[in-house]
């Protein structure tokens, strides 16, 4: 199955969930709960010349993720089995936050096991006083938290973000087991702080 998500001209702001503040995108490659029973489960997301501000993901007792957008892709053992893409353009993405036990990606969080299963485009925008706080566990990425996959950023900006936990790390982005690129983007006032010590004011990558 193919599901298409397209979000322009539009404000998306004071929202709340633990998955995804704003915006939840969730790709289930399985097709039942046996290992070796795979389905065909596709997304294509767009958000164009709009605004997510203020919008949370938040829980007292488990993880925060994606406080305005989160995508994911699970049962993707094989690229063109299960596959998510997602353009973020001309938009921004400010004041959203992820607090948990454990927090992930104040604007956007990724999860996937390699490009291409799940690939993240930022184009022509901004992400700025975004975070997140872990508050018993690690908080990364204040902007963009990309678990695996791909993510480019082009021509953007990235300003002001934070993460803060046990061990922040990434204020502007944190990148672990997957594709990173930044290009022709500028990255400024962000900080990473944490009980262990902060990891990549800017960029951490691991």
């Amino acid at each position: 199955t193919l599901t298409t998500l397209t979000i322009e001209n539009s404000l998306l702001t004071g929202n709340t969930a633990p998955f995804g503040g704003a915006i939840s995108i969730y790709v289930n490659g399985w097709e039942g709960f046996g290992e070796s029973e795979l389905a065909i489960a596709n997304a294509t997301v767009t958000v164009t010349d709009s605004t997510l501000s203020d919008n949370s993901a938040s829980s007292s007792d488990s993880g925060a993720y994606g406080g305005g957008i989160a995508i994911a892709v699970t049962g993707s053992e094989n690229d063109e089995i299960s596959w998510a893409r997602m353009t973020v353009e001309n938009s921004t993405l400010s004041g959203n936050s992820a607090i948990g036990s454990w927090a992930e990606g104040g604007g956007i969080a990724m999860s996937g096991q390699s490009a291409p299963a799940v690939e993240v485009t930022v184009r022509n925008s901004t992400l700025s006083g975004n975070h997140a706080s872990g508050e018993s566990n690690g908080g990364g990425g204040g902007a963009i938290t990309a678990g695996g996959g791909g993510l480019y950023v082009d021509n953007s900006t990235l300003s002001g973000n934070w993460a803060t936990g046990v061990r922040g790390a990434g204020g502007a982005i944190v990148a672990t087991g997957g594709e990173l690129l930044v290009g022709n983007s500028t990255l400024s006032g962000n900080w990473a702080e944490g009980d262990e010590g902060g990891f990549g004011g800017g960029i951490f990558n691991l």
